[in-house]
């Protein structure tokens, strides 16, 4: 029911449901905490990058990856000290996605966000 409930709030490109992603992000169900990723990478609101440098803590390696994903997306120089922080994380999917993460900031590579952000914008622009 959580896992649903997080599912329609990111539906809504807006804003205004960001508070509640976070809640989802920090659930206790692994299910619902990753889904609140992927919800916040297909949103793609910067201001979710704290929330999103936090979860690379978390025990799972799934919502660990989509946090890192999300950071590669639309991450830049803030985020340098918590991806270097997170560089040796156990799981090689994880660990390779933050070390592209900082690879493209610091190589000044522009970030196209995600790719369904991608779909989105150039539908927007048609």
């Amino acid at each position: 029911m959580r896992r649903e409930a997080v599912v329609l709030l990111g539906m809504i490109e807006d804003e205004a449901v960001l508070p509640y992603l976070y809640k989802g992000l920090n659930d206790k169900s692994p299910a619902v905490r990753r889904t609140a990723g992927d919800c916040l990478s297909d949103l793609g609101f910067k201001k979710a990058l704290p929330e999103m440098e936090n979860a690379l803590d978390d025990p799972q390696k799934i919502v660990r990856w989509r946090a890192a994903m999300f950071i590669f997306d639309e991450g830049n120089q803030e985020q340098l000290p918590a991806l270097k922080a997170h560089a040796n994380d156990p799981a090689y999917e994880v660990k390779l996605q933050i070390e592209m993460a900082i690879s493209r900031i610091e190589n000044g590579d522009e970030a196209l966000g995600s790719v369904w952000k991608q779909i989105a914008n150039r539908n927007k622009n048609s």
